[in-house]
């Protein structure tokens, strides 16, 4: 097992690492063998509020918000 990833994904350190796919299909087996570090994640900009502002999918649970302080 790698110390990377319990998985052995191959773990990338920076978008740059993404590829431009071709298809869902390409891009779903590209990350069935990679993933981003944790650096990488931690690096990203939160993107909360965008997506609170996206209409849920119909038949789709919606996401409790919980009340600050």
């Amino acid at each position: 097992m790698s110390e990377n990833s319990k998985y052995d994904l191959k773990v990338i350190d920076s978008l740059d690492e993404i590829p431009d796919f071709k298809s869902e299909d390409e891009e779903r087996e590209w990350w069935a063998e990679h993933e981003m570090s944790d650096e990488l994640w931690d690096s990203l900009p939160d993107m909360t509020p965008e997506l609170d502002q996206i209409a849920p999918l119909p038949n789709t649970p919606q996401r409790r918000r919980h009340a600050a302080g």
